[in-house]
């Protein structure tokens, strides 16, 4: 028996965009980190380390929301494969400072590039102040998230050095 009821246009809710937006943003990072033979879980250390001097893996697993074990197995994996160093801190020497080698920030510079060129993309046709609004926008609701679950927030990461924005 057919169902005879009208149907409705589907109207997505502004988090179903914002999700959907993501995975379609991280779908394509990930194919090009793999086609530039960089593996996808690298990326996210690769991008914290970009912007700091060294980190300890706890302050990668902060910053980066992984778990602490995804984080030792990576950083592991990442220091075989070149992308990263490991040192004793001079300060406490219980804990090891992670920095990104030169194979690693260019595997960085790399992966920023396509992602600002994916940005671009998505930005296109946005003006500058509807970029702002929409950052603040976005900003807003990640603050209304971590003050609701009491996840701290990611420390701000501060901008490149060399690069304007």
């Amino acid at each position: 028996m057919e169902d005879k009821r009208p149907c409705r246009p589907f109207q997505p809710t502004p988090m179903m965009q914002i999700i959907h937006l993501s995975k379609l943003f991280r779908d394509q990072l990930r194919r090009a980190s793999e086609e530039a033979g960089i593996p996808c879980g690298y990326r996210a250390i690769l991008m914290e380390l970009s912007h700091l001097e060294s980190a300890t893996q706890y302050e990668l697993a902060r910053r980066t929301h992984l778990t602490a074990p995804t984080v030792s197995v990576t950083l592991q994996k990442m220091e075989h494969d070149g992308y990263i160093t490991r040192t004793p801190d001079e300060n406490d020497l219980r804990q090891m400072k992670v920095a990104l080698t030169d194979k690693g920030k260019a595997a960085e510079a790399d992966n920023r590039a396509r992602a600002n060129a994916l940005e671009k993309i998505l930005l296109d046709g946005l003006s500058k102040e509807e970029q702002q609004q929409l950052t603040a926008l976005l900003t807003s609701m990640e603050n209304n998230l971590h003050r609701e679950t009491g996840w701290p927030p990611a420390p701000q990461t501060p901008p490149v050095k060399g690069k304007t924005e």
